[in-house]
């Protein structure tokens, strides 16, 4: 219960730092009776997601998964950084205005 308890806590640190909300996605069902469509959340499905690969049994797979996210983490990072600085850029040349980077507080 306590390991189900932290696994939630951890996918809803995951939800809330997304940096848009939730949009209605279309998604397939599958059943050993039947398969439907229906409509859900994009953070149920990345929770979803998220949890079955965390409770993946296979060490290996778990560990190739962490160090692919981790590479993706830091590339989608990166690229917001020279976004946010091209963005910086572009204003001070505009209007003489300096943004304060949300990057710096948190990395």
């Amino acid at each position: 219960m306590e390991q189900q308890q932290a696994l939630l806590a951890q996918i809803a640190m995951y939800m809330t730092a997304l940096p848009c909300p939730p949009l209605p996605i279309y998604v397939r069902v599958r059943s050993k009776k039947e398969e439907r469509e229906q409509a859900r959340s994009s953070h149920d499905v990345l929770a979803a997601m998220i949890i079955a690969a965390m409770r993946r049994g296979n060490q290996a797979l778990n560990d190739l998964r962490k160090q692919r996210q981790i590479k993706l983490t830091e590339e989608f990072i990166t690229s917001l950084e020279a976004l946010y600085q091209a963005t910086e850029n572009n204003l001070q040349q505009q209007q003489g205005m300096l943004l304060i980077s949300p990057f710096k507080f948190f990395f």
